[in-house]
């Protein structure tokens, strides 16, 4: 089974579309999507 990790995409959408592209056409069976967690200091 191929599987793809993405993260840190930072709302640069047209390189997210190229690596979903890029995942259809190697056949990925199971994507998982990892985000960053940002805090900001409130103090």
């Amino acid at each position: 089974m191929r599987f793809a990790i993405i993260s840190d995409i930072h709302g640069n959408f047209p390189a997210l579309t190229a690596v979903l592209e890029d995942a259809e056409r190697n056949y990925i069976a199971f994507s998982a999507f990892c985000r960053k967690i940002c805090r900001r200091n409130r103090g």
